[in-house]
């Protein structure tokens, strides 16, 4: 589920001004423990409350072995006929 920046704030704020521990401030707030555990630690590392980025190389890393390992599969297949 996204939260909104201004969630994340709030949040943040709570935990570095109010000095609630992050699980009181997931409580309060309705957010999971470890969505309020990432965004302060992102928060002191960086400064920032922006949304950290999602997805990235989607590509199959096993791709460019495609023919090795439809060969080895094949072998395994002669060997218990």
């Amino acid at each position: 589920m996204a939260h909104g920046e201004a969630l994340r704030i709030r949040v943040i704020k709570a935990v570095v001004e109010d000095r609630l521990s992050r699980n009181e401030a997931a409580r309060i707030f309705r957010v999971g423990i470890a969505s309020a555990i990432r965004w302060v630690k992102a928060f002191e590392e960086t400064h920032g409350t922006a949304a950290l980025p999602t997805g990235g190389d989607r590509r199959s890393v096993l791709k460019p072995h495609r023919d090795w390992l439809l060969e080895l599969r094949g072998q395994g297949e002669r060997s218990d006929a």
